[in-house]
């Protein structure tokens, strides 16, 4: 297991998820949660960017979204909630990280 220390003043206001030292007074220790597979895809995205073309760089904070073969294609007899749930083929979770 992974962890990084960030500046966790306002990460999300700032948009940045800033690299600290463990003895930085606003330390917030973050954990890794591991790496896709292969044939899955993570990527963080900015909440608006509706065609999932241009992922946020490494420590941006920005939506999860995930494409893959074990990725719901949409939601039964319901073209309406399956358009909101994707962006450009990737299934937008709506949690934020970096």
């Amino acid at each position: 297991m992974k962890a990084i220390g960030v500046d966790g003043s306002n990460p999300m206001e700032k948009g940045e998820a800033k690299l600290v030292t463990e003895d930085h007074e606003n330390v917030v220790r973050l954990v890794s949660c591991g790496e896709s597979s292969l044939i899955h895809k993570i990527r963080i995205f900015d909440p608006d960017d509706v065609t999932s073309e241009r992922p946020l760089p490494e420590r941006r904070v920005g939506e999860i979204r995930i494409s893959g073969p074990s990725v719901m294609s949409g939601y039964w007899e319901d073209a309406e909630r399956t358009r909101e749930a994707f962006a450009g083929g990737f299934l937008k979770t709506g949690t934020l990280a970096s």
